[in-house]
Parts: structure tokens; C-alpha cells; sequence
């Protein structure tokens, strides 16, 4: 059954086979391995993933497709497809499993999907995931894997880095997608930390803080915090350098400055 993509959910299917069979290769599924695939299309991944691991559950927003992937696939018992947006799936559904996570996004959500994973991964009763493994933008891809002092360090940079070791497994031409997309992607593979790299007792704060660091790259740290109600009072008791600019600092660094202003709300409050 052919199905016509959907511009209006961003649906672009990797289509040639080459590319295909290298994320799997690269992806190393393991006979005991249970996937969570999102926005498995028309299959292309998935029936490689059923060759190899234990379950796969996919988890696709269009009906059309979801008959598709049933019809398809109607004799293997291991695949489980699940009509939903990914970004309400609920993961307790899987119980006690270790999941990996595969899949080919719609770009524009792809930051959305990325902090929904570093949460749920990060909960102390959260999922056992094990690493995400996701197409994007190549851009996308260079900001999430650049380092401190350059001009894509950013957000992304420093959040990726927290949860989990980002790498870039993968380069993947336009041409491999039907309909092609305007720009080339990569393989991007999250491999989530099995305990926290930092004691953030309040990661709500932590992210706040680089955050609002980031919203006028050029401005100093001093600058951009001050200019929020919430920080504002606390800036002038914070020893850490202040004149420098977020892409000056490391995860170490951001974590340090987060310390800063725990204990400085600490001392307010008494």
C-alpha cells in the first residue's frame, strides 16, 4: 500500500536502502533489546529491528501508516504499534524494561523530543533508557556535539552533555529521503549516563539558569542573569566570573555557577 507523506507532519521516509542498513549496523541491536521507534514510517527501520531485537514497540501519529505497519508486519508477534504522538507516550507502559529509542523525526520537534527523553531518563523512578538514537539536521547535530568557545555551543551543547555522551554516528545526504528534504542530516546517538555526572538537587533551577545565560549570547553572564526578576537580587552575591559569556563555559563551569546560586537563594531565605 503506497502512502503519500504528509508535509503537514513533516514527514520525510528514508528510503534508501544503504542508509538504512548502516543505522542498523551502527546501531549494534542486541537479541535481548527492546525498541521504542518513533515515527517508524513506512517501516524501513522497523523490519530490520524485528530481525534482531526482542520487541519493538513503534509508535507513529498517522493512522494510515499504523494500518500500514500492522498489515505488514502482522505475523510478528514482537512488534507492538501504538497510534500516538510520541511526545505522550507513557513509558511506565513498559514496566521494568531497559528500552533503546530509534527514530526518524519530524525536525521541528526534535528539541521537544530530545528534553522529553533527558527528563524521563534523569527521573529516579523513571525508564531504564539506554541511548537515543535519532535523525536530524546536520546543524542541529554540529550545536548539540560543539564545543565550549565556539559559536554553535549552546543549550543543546551543555543539556546533551549532562544526560548522556552525544556522538555523531552517521552522515545522511538529502537524497536518501523521499520527499528530499532542503538539508542533509545526521545520525545522532544519546548514550544516557547510568548515574548523574552532578549532584542538581534542583535541575529545574540548573536549566533556568542556562537558559537565560543563552538568550543574549553576546551579552556577559552578569548581564543576561540580571536581567531576570528571579536572579536579579541573588547576581551580586555570585563569585563566579560573571564577565564572561555562556559559550565560555563548560558543563563543569555552568554546574559550578548553579552551586553559586543555590547556596546564595539558600542564604536569602534565612
Amino acid at each position: 500500500m503506497y502512502v503519500k507523506p504528509r508535509k503537514s507532519l513533516g514527514q520525510n521516509f528514508l528510503s534508501d536502502n544503504y542508509y538504512v542498513e548502516q543505522i542498523v549496523d551502527a546501531l549494534q541491536v542486541g537479541s535481548e533489546d527492546t525498541f521504542v521507534e518513533i515515527g517508524p514510517g513506512r517501516g524501513a527501520i522497523t523490519s530490520w529491528l524485528l530481525d534482531r531485537a526482542r520487541r519493538v514497540i513503534a509508535v507513529e501519529l498517522d493512522q494510515r501508516l499504523c494500518e500500514v505497519l500492522r498489515d505488514t508486519y502482522s505475523d510478528q508477534p514482537q512488534l507492538e504499534v501504538v497510534q500516538q504522538d510520541f511526545l505522550k507516550f507513557r513509558f511506565d507502559s513498559l514496566q521494568d524494561a531497559e528500552v533503546r529509542v530509534m527514530g526518524n523525526i519530524p525536525y521541528h520537534i526534535t528539541s521537544a523530543i530530545m528534553f522529553r527523553l533527558f527528563e524521563e531518563a534523569a527521573a529516579p523512578a523513571g525508564p531504564k533508557i539506554r541511548d537515543l538514537t535519532i535523525l536530524m539536521q546536520r546543524e542541529v547535530a554540529q550545536r548539540i556535539t560543539a564545543d565550549p568557545g565556539t559559536k554553535s555551543y549552546g543549550v543543546l551543547s551543555v543539556f546533551s552533555r549532562l544526560h548522556s555522551q552525544p556522538e555523531i554516528i552517521l552522515q545522511v545526504p538529502a537524497s536518501a529521503f523521499t520527499p528530499r528534504p532542503k538539508v542533509d542530516s545526521s545520525v545522532m546517538q544519546f548514550r544516557f549516563h547510568q548515574q548523574p555526572l552532578h549532584d542538581l538537587a534542583d535541575l529545574k533551577l540548573f536549566r533556568r539558569i542556562v537558559r537565560v545565560s543563552f538568550n543574549q549570547r553576546r551579552k556577559t553572564l552578569r548581564n543576561s542573569l540580571r536581567a531576570v526578576e528571579e536572579f536579579r537580587e541573588l547576581v551580586p552575591r555570585i563569585k563566579f566570573d560573571l564577565t564572561l559569556r555562556p559559550e565560555a563555559l563548560s558543563l563543569d563551569d555552568f554546574v559550578r555557577l548553579y552551586h553559586e546560586f543555590e547556596e546564595a537563594d539558600d542564604e536569602r531565605t534565612y
